[in-house]
């Protein structure tokens, strides 16, 4: 007979371990193949599982399998604000691959304040000095944020390779040096959030998620930095849906019109010669979209609708075109034949950040972790770390 966990393990952690992972009993059921009740069972103490089902658990709930020996619950935090615009009454469930997603990243962001303790050296403050409200100017705000950023049009145009991989790097580049951490997750469906931040300070964090495009990255990566300047971090889809009256929804406008503002100014778009030679005419075409899209790092619809606010198109040839950008979104870009995924260490500087990964790398030199450690706080086999050393020293700060 396998020997049994429960003499040891608390039934109130296996609770909070299922719940916080976001599983039903349903689920973890299915998981392990065992009845239903058999959870509910060993969640009241009724029943005991053994030490392999706790291990189980244990990878099912990404917990430590110490865990479940502690005598009470952790402290939770706080609750990460939904900004998802659904009617306020109905309440957006998240999934297992999005709370393991936002446990992650404040972990890093505890790691990372530890391992500026550890150095004795203070975290860089937000560096971003502006006075924003949900009823300042979006368009003021926006050319407010591309000076903060240190964001010119003559090298932002430069910026058109790789699919607009090279645009998202360099403003993320620039986000990074204003003392905000940017992640990125993976494994999160775009349906469910488009990215989102946690508005702690200071390291801050916004997360992006990898399943978007790199230019709606970029967008999100501007959205929840205004959300950031609002104090005042969350979940988005980048929805404008819901009760106009919202005050989710009116946060969610004013932060889609400021990202807008800063990646396409409007003074720039109009002085385009495509732009003057259309002009009246409120038909675009996707090649032209293309061409401004490619520009300026921007998706085809982001382009679109600032060229509605500037008044160059109509609000019904706007609504046709954003269906059919939907529908492409909706299918993902198909890997060549023999295409390769990117190799570990461009995925964990991608995930984790280049600030992230140099502070765990300068405590690593300097003996305050160990080798284990920059392991498992960069998701990364050491194999891998020459390679990650070699990119940080190409892209310093």
């Amino acid at each position: 007979m396998a020997r049994s966990a429960l003499a040891l393990a608390n039934p109130e952690l296996l609770i909070w371990a299922r719940e916080t992972a976001g599983f039903d009993h349903h689920d973890v059921a299915s998981k392990l193949h065992v009845a239903e009740t058999r959870i509910g069972a060993w969640e009241e103490g009724a029943e005991r599982p053994t030490v392999k089902q706790l291990q189980r658990l244990s990878n099912i709930y990404k917990r430590p399998f110490a865990a479940f020996y502690l005598p009470e619950r952790p402290p939770e935090s706080p609750p990460v604000h939904d900004f998802r615009c659904l009617p306020e009454t109905v309440a957006l469930a998240r999934s297992p691959e999005l709370l393991l997603e936002i446990r992650k990243v404040r972990r890093r962001r505890r790691l990372a304040l530890e391992l500026y303790e550890a150095l004795d050296e203070d975290p860089p403050a937000f560096g971003i000095s502006l006075d924003v409200d949900r009823y300042s100017d979006p368009e003021q705000v926006g050319q407010q944020v591309r000076r903060a950023l240190g964001i010119e049009y003559v090298t932002q145009v430069r910026w058109q390779g790789n699919y607009g991989y090279e645009a998202l790097g360099n403003w993320r580049a620039a986000v990074e040096r204003r003392g905000i951490f940017v992640f990125q997750a993976r494994g999160v469906a775009v349906d469910e959030v488009r990215g989102f931040s946690i508005e702690d300070r200071p390291l801050p964090a916004i997360v992006l998620n990898t399943d978007d495009s790199p230019k709606g990255r970029l967008f999100t990566l501007l959205h929840e930095l205004t959300h950031l300047l609002l104090r005042e971090g969350g979940l988005c889809d980048l929805s404008e849906r819901g009760s106009p009256t919202s005050a989710d929804r009116r946060a969610e406008v004013f932060c889609n019109h400021v990202a807008g503002a800063a990646l396409v100014p409007l003074h720039y778009l109009l002085e385009e010669r495509l732009v003057r030679q259309k002009g009246s005419d409120p038909q675009w075409s996707d090649a032209d979209l293309d061409l401004l899209s490619s520009k300026y790092g921007a998706s085809p619809e982001a382009v679109l609708r600032r060229l509605l606010i500037a008044e160059r198109t109509t609000r019904d040839f706007y609504e046709a075109k954003r269906q059919q950008f939907l529908q492409r979104y909706a299918r993902p870009r198909p890997r060549r034949e023999g295409e390769k995924g990117p190799p570990p260490s461009r995925v964990a500087l991608a995930t984790a950040g280049r600030p992230f990964a140099r502070l765990v790398l300068t405590s690593y030199g300097r003996e305050r972790i160990t080798a284990s450690d920059v392991a498992d706080y960069l998701g990364v086999r050491l194999k891998h770390l020459d390679k990650i050393r070699a990119d940080l020293r190409m892209h310093r700060p």
